[in-house]
């Protein structure tokens, strides 16, 4: 499979940022997320930090499970795309921190603080090499259950 370069992968989104948008929307109320979102949130209820999703996208992830399933927790969101951050950043309002940035240098984040990382939509952009990179990165920032 061809992955695509940074630059592409941000002027793709940067481009497609309101349409995808517009998209989520209509899918954000699919059962697939409930039941991930869910399960997340039963999985961390006793692990402290934040939530980050690290390709946020529009925020409708965060925005989702922020609502639904976790209000009184921090969220976190990175997204390489100038746009969709500001798209994020506005569904969100002060409910979240989003941050433009890379799913493989989460260099913000304070190694063991994160209580989950999240990732839809965004890997399949990055070669095997990268994928372990952003693999490293994300366990880094997560916090072990028993830190808490």
């Amino acid at each position: 499979m061809k992955t695509s370069s940074e630059t592409e992968v941000r002027e793709l989104y940067e481009e497609s940022a309101d349409s995808y948008a517009a998209m989520m929307d209509s899918e954000i109320d699919l059962p697939v997320y409930a039941d991930t979102l869910g399960r997340l949130a039963a999985r961390i209820v006793d692990i402290s930090g934040p939530v980050v999703d690290t390709s946020c996208g529009s925020g409708h992830m965060l925005s989702r499970y922020g609502e639904r399933y976790d209000v009184k927790r921090a969220l976190l969101g990175i997204d390489l795309s100038p746009r969709m951050v500001a798209i994020a950043a506005n569904r969100l309002g002060a409910g979240a921190e989003i941050l433009p940035g890379d799913m493989r240098d989460l260099g913000a984040i304070e190694s063991g603080s994160a209580a989950a990382v999240l990732s839809f939509f965004a890997i399949h952009h990055i070669g095997p090499e990268e994928v372990l990179v952003a693999l490293q990165e994300w366990h880094r920032v997560l916090r072990a259950p028993e830190d808490n």
